[in-house]
C-alpha cells in the first residue's frame, strides 16, 4: 500500500519503507511434442472461479474460447511476458495469490491454464505452459451466380459439446445480438476471400450472417433471409493441424418490403 508522507518545509522525517519479497514465475514454453515455442506470448492473470451455480455453463464457455484459439480465461493479464529463443520466458514481482498461466503464438492454440497459487515471496521455476499445433480456415463467399461478395460477415463457431444445452436459448441468442457468443467473426475483402488462422483442430460450424433489418427516414424497409433452416445450420468443417481447410459459401437469396410510413 502507498503512503504519502506529510512533510513541512525544513522539517525532516522518517519512515520504514516494507519492501516484500518478490515472488518470480518461469519455466518454457512448448508444444504437444516437447519442443520448445520461441516469441510466444505468455500471459498471467488472477484466477476467474466460475460463477455460483453456473459452473457448466462457465466451463463450455471456456472450452469454445480455448477451440477459437483464445486462452478461456477471462479474467484481465496482470502481467505479460515473450519466450526466448530457447521458449524461456520469466515473470517477476508477482504478489500472491492464485493465477493462471496461459500462451499464444502464430501458428498455435493455447491448451489448458496452468494454474499456479503463490504464497508470499514464492517462486516457481519450472512452470510449462503448452501450446497446441494450430490450423486454419480459409473460403470465399460468392452470389448465386459465382460473382464474389465484398464485405460478407462469416462466423466461425466449434461444433458444442453436448453439455452446451445447459446454456439457455434466450441467454444464446442475446449474447450473439451483442458480438460475445464465442464465435470467431471474418469479412470477405473485395475477391469474397477470408481467413481465420490460429483454430484448435476439431469440427467447426462455419455460416454468413443474416442480412436482416429495418431503415426508418421517411421510408421502411425490411430485409428477409429467406434461406430457411439450412443456412442456419451453416456448414461443417474439420480443422486438422497444420493444414488450411477451405470453403465456399453461396449468399443466398433475399427477398425485400418496402414501403412507406403514413400518419394517421
Amino acid at each position: 500500500t502507498a503512503v504519502t508522507p506529510a512533510i513541512a518545509p525544513g522539517s525532516v522525517v522518517e519512515f520504514d519503507v516494507l519492501l516484500r519479497p518478490e515472488s518470480v514465475l518461469s519455466g518454457m514454453v512448448v508444444d504437444s511434442t516437447g519442443s520448445p515455442v520461441s516469441g510466444a506470448t505468455v500471459r498471467l492473470a488472477e484466477h476467474v472461479a466460475p460463477p455460483s451455480g453456473r459452473g457448466g455453463q462457465f466451463e463450455v464457455r471456456r472450452e469454445i474460447r480455448r477451440g477459437l484459439g483464445g486462452s478461456g480465461d477471462t479474467g484481465d493479464d496482470w502481467q505479460r511476458a515473450l519466450s526466448d529463443e530457447s521458449g524461456a520466458y520469466v515473470l517477476r514481482g508477482i504478489p500472491r495469490g492464485d493465477w493462471e498461466l496461459t500462451a499464444s503464438a502464430e501458428g498455435f492454440a493455447a491448451d489448458e491454464p496452468v494454474r499456479v497459487a503463490l504464497t508470499e515471496g514464492q517462486s516457481r521455476h519450472d512452470v510449462a505452459v503448452k501450446l497446441l499445433v494450430a490450423g486454419s480456415l480459409a473460403g470465399r463467399v460468392v452470389e448465386q451466380d459465382g460473382t464474389p461478395v465484398k464485405g460478407a460477415q462469416i462466423t466461425v463457431s466449434p461444433v458444442a459439446p453436448a453439455s452446451a444445452a445447459a446454456i439457455h436459448p434466450m441467454e444464446a441468442r442475446l449474447a450473439s445480438l451483442m458480438g460475445n457468443d464465442d464465435s470467431q467473426r471474418a469479412r470477405s475483402d473485395k475477391d469474397g476471400r477470408f481467413e481465420v488462422p490460429d483454430l484448435l483442430p476439431g469440427l467447426y460450424n462455419v455460416k454468413l450472417l443474416k442480412e436482416q433489418g429495418m431503415r426508418m427516414g421517411g421510408a421502411m424497409m425490411i430485409v428477409m433471409d429467406d434461406s430457411g433452416s439450412a443456412a442456419d445450420e451453416g456448414q461443417r468443417v474439420e480443422i486438422v493441424a497444420r493444414e488450411e481447410a477451405w470453403v465456399e459459401l453461396v449468399r443466398p437469396l433475399t427477398s425485400s418490403l418496402t414501403g412507406r410510413v403514413l400518419a394517421g
